[in-house]
C-alpha cells in the first residue's frame, strides 16, 4: 500500500509538470502576459516538486526523528527562520526607507547563536535539577489515555460568549474582510482590547476542547460533525475580522494536538505539508500583488535584484525578513539612543490590564524606529524583546526562561499522559513557533488561554460528578 501511494505521488508530480509545459507551449503568442505568468511559476514549481520528491525518497530515515521533541523542533525552526530571513536576495540596501534589505551584521548571528546555546543549556540544566523525564512513553494505546470530561456545558458557554462579542463587533464596525479599506477597519474592529481578548480566548479554548473531543472521545458520528461545524464557524468568523493570525494559532495547535492525541504525524508528511503550504501562500501572495499592482510589480521586483525563479518566495521571505530586520535596527538604537527597558517589554502584557493606553512591544519598536504606516506595529522576534529589556543578558535570561517553561510542560505531558497535558504542550509549541516572528509573551491572552482551558476542564469534572451523586463516576472518556 505504501509503495502504491509513492507511485501515485510520483505519477501526479510528473503529470503536473507535463501539463504546465504543454500549457506554456500551446499558448498563443498574443497572450504573452499569461504565457509569462505560467513561465514565471514553472521554474519554482519544478524546484519545489524536486525537493518534495527527494524528501519522499528519504522518508524512512527522517521519520525516525522525533521532530516535536523540545530539543529538535523548536531549535530547528529557530535556526531556519534566522538563516532564511538573513539571506540577502538583492544588492541595494537602500531600496526603501525601512532598511529592510540592509545586509545583516555579524552581531545578529552572534545573538542568534547565544539564544540557541542558552536554550539547549537551560533545558539540559533544568532536566538535571528538576524531575527527570519519565521513561514511560507511548507504549500504551492512545485510546486508553485519560480523556476529557463528558460534560460539554463550559464549551457551550464559551461558544455563546464568543458569538455575542463577535456580533457586537460586526454590528458596530461591519465585516472588515469585506471592506475596501481592510487594514484600517480591522484595527478599528479590534481596538477594544477587552472585547478582542474575550472573543479570542473564548473561541480558541472552545475550538481546542471541541477538537480534543473529536479526535479522542468516543462520541457519535453526528456529534463529531456538529463539533467540526462549530469549529469551522468560529474560524470563518475570526477570519472575517481581517487578521490571519486569529485562525493560524488554533489551526497549528490542533495539528500538534492530532499528533500527540490521535496519531503520530510522520516527519516527511509534516515537511511535505509545510513545504506545500509555504509554496501555496507564496504563490497566493505573489498572485494577489500582481492582480493589485499589475505586471509592473514583477518588473519592480526584478529591478530590485530578485531572481525571476524566486519571485514566489518574496511574500513569505518578507514576512520572515521583517522581524529580523527590525531586530537588527533596534539593536543599533538600544541602548545608544533608547535606554534598556528592564523587563518592561517582556511584561508589557500585564500592563494592558491596567487602565489607560499601554503599547505592545511591536508598537514600541514601531515608535522608536519612527515608522509610519497603517496597521499594527512591527515585531522583532523573541530575541528582540529580550534584547530591548537587558541587551545580551536579556537574551540569556529570556532563553533560559523559555527552556524552563518548555521543560516543565513537556515533562508534565510525558509523565501524566493525559489529553489535557497534551493540549498544554501542543499550545506551548504553537507559542514557541509563533514567537519566532513576534514574542514569546506578546499579549496577556497567551497566558490566559491555558488558564481558561484548565478552568473549563475542572468545571466539567465538577458538573459530571454532581450529575450522579453518591455513585462512582468516570469523569473521563476512555
Amino acid at each position: 500500500m505504501r509503495r502504491n501511494k509513492g507511485t501515485i505521488f510520483i505519477k501526479i508530480t510528473v503529470i503536473f509538470l507535463i501539463g504546465i509545459s504543454v500549457a506554456i507551449i500551446s499558448l498563443p503568442m498574443a497572450d504573452i502576459i499569461l504565457q509569462h505568468r505560467l513561465t514565471l511559476y514553472f521554474k519554482p514549481l519544478m524546484i519545489v516538486l524536486l525537493i518534495m520528491l527527494i524528501l519522499y525518497s528519504i522518508k524512512n530515515y527522517i521519520n525516525q526523528i522525533d521532530f516535536f521533541h523540545p530539543l529538535i523542533g523548536f531549535p530547528v525552526a529557530y535556526s531556519l527562520f534566522f538563516i532564511f530571513g538573513s539571506i540577502n536576495f538583492i544588492d541595494d540596501p537602500n531600496i526603501n526607507g525601512f532598511s529592510l534589505f540592509k545586509p545583516m551584521t555579524l552581531y545578529i548571528y552572534i545573538y542568534w547563536l547565544i539564544g540557541l546555546v542558552c536554550f539547549y543549556i537551560g533545558y539540559l540544566f533544568f532536566s538535571l535539577i528538576l524531575k527527570k523525564e519519565s521513561k514511560v512513553k507511548s507504549n500504551k494505546k492512545r485510546s486508553n489515555e485519560k480523556g476529557l470530561p463528558n460534560n460539554n456545558f463550559p464549551i457551550l458557554i464559551l461558544f455563546g460568549l464568543g458569538n455575542v462579542v463577535y456580533i457586537s463587533i460586526i454590528t458596530k464596525y461591519g465585516i472588515p474582510i469585506l471592506a475596501n479599506d481592510v487594514s484600517q477597519l480591522r484595527i478599528d474592529a479590534t481596538s477594544n482590547g477587552l472585547f478582542t481578548t474575550v472573543l479570542l480566548s473564548a473561541y480558541w479554548c472552545c475550538m481546542l476542547l471541541l477538537f480534543a473531543h473529536i479526535i479522542h472521545s468516543k462520541i457519535g458520528r453526528y456529534k463529531k460533525i456538529i463539533f467540526m461545524a462549530l469549529i469551522v464557524i468560529m474560524l470563518i468568523e475570526l477570519y472575517s475580522l481581517g487578521n490571519r493570525g486569529y485562525i493560524f494559532g488554533p489551526l497549528i495547535t490542533m495539528l500538534f494536538m492530532y499528533h500527540f492525541i490521535k496519531r503520530k504525524i510522520e516527519v516527511h508528511r509534516l515537511l511535505l505539508t509545510g513545504m506545500g503550504l509555504f509554496t501555496l501562500f507564496g504563490f497566493m501572495g505573489l498572485q494577489r500583488n500582481i492582480s493589485h499592482f499589475g505586471e509592473y510589480y514583477v518588473s519592480q521586483l526584478l529591478n530590485w535584484g530578485f531572481k525571476e525563479e524566486f519571485l514566489w518566495l518574496v511574500p513569505s521571505y518578507l514576512y520572515i525578513r521583517t522581524p529580523i530586520s527590525t531586530f537588527r535596527e533596534i539593536s543599533t538604537l538600544i541602548p545608544e539612543s533608547v535606554e534598556f527597558q528592564f523587563g518592561k517589554q517582556f511584561l508589557s502584557p500585564f500592563a494592558s490590564l491596567l487602565p489607560g493606553s499601554n503599547e505592545s512591544t511591536d508598537l514600541f519598536f514601531k515608535k522608536i524606529l519612527e515608522l509610519d504606516f497603517v496597521g499594527f506595529g512591527t515585531p522583532a522576534t523573541l530575541l528582540g524583546v529580550f534584547y530591548s529589556d537587558l541587551g545580551i543578558l536579556g537574551i540569556i535570561l529570556g532563553m533560559f526562561f523559555v527552556s524552563l517553561i518548555t521543560f516543565i510542560t513537556y515533562n508534565n505531558m510525558i509523565i501524566k499522559q493525559t489529553v489535557e497535558s497534551k493540549i498544554y504542550y501542543a499550545y506551548l509549541l504553537k507559542v514557541l513557533f509563533m514567537s519566532l516572528y513576534g514574542s514569546f509573551f506578546p499579549y496577556f491572552i497567551v497566558l490566559w488561554i491555558p488558564i481558561l482551558i484548565k478552568i473549563a476542564i475542572d468545571f466539567s469534572k465538577v458538573v459530571s460528578l454532581k450529575e450522579l451523586p453518591g455513585k462512582y463516576v468516570k469523569t473521563t472518556n476512555r
